[in-house]
């Protein structure tokens, strides 16, 4: 099985938020992306999403560090 490299899940959820982000950059004052509910649900979206891959990360990060433990031994 091939080794997932750290901190990669952390990334898939950067993504979403850096694009959503940056769409807001490129709109007029006042105006919407999508609709206010829209921009809700997508924040939302990007945000459960960063702190998801966070998760797992630490919980693949804790893993690794029980298994080299046990290996020292």
């Amino acid at each position: 099985m091939k080794k997932i490299k750290p901190f990669i899940f952390t990334l898939i959820g950067i993504l979403p938020s850096i694009i959503f982000f940056g769409s807001f950059l490129f709109l007029p004052s006042g105006a919407d992306l999508i609709s206010p509910q829209g921009d809700y649900y997508l924040g939302q979206f990007s945000g459960n999403c960063l702190m998801l891959g966070i998760f797992v990360d630490i919980i693949l990060y804790i893993i690794k560090r029980k298994k080299e433990r046990k290996e020292t031994k």
